[in-house]
């Protein structure tokens, strides 16, 4: 679940196909952490995105949006549009 802008951060958790979950920042091919679960996954972005007033977006098992985009930090932020 997530927002971005041009200045800040957008992080990503997308389930591997070993069943591992793995946490990227927008746009970088760099793995952050690796999850074994999609609860340690969720609860790791969140804290990642609220640290660095950053968005976040998890993604469905089958690599879906979970969902609308949510905001962390105290401003909504514009959502991309790709």
């Amino acid at each position: 679940m997530a927002t971005a802008s041009s200045k800040g951060k957008v992080y990503h958790a997308v389930k591997r196909d070993d069943g591992k979950w793995c946490i990227k920042a927008e746009g970088s091919e760099k793995v952050v952490k690796t999850c074994a679960t999609k609860v340690e996954a969720e609860g790791f972005i969140k804290g990642l995105a609220e640290r660095q007033n950053a968005g976040y977006i998890m993604h469905k098992s089958k690599g879906d949006n979970k969902g609308k985009p949510s905001v962390t930090g105290t401003k909504p932020k514009p959502v991309k549009k790709k």
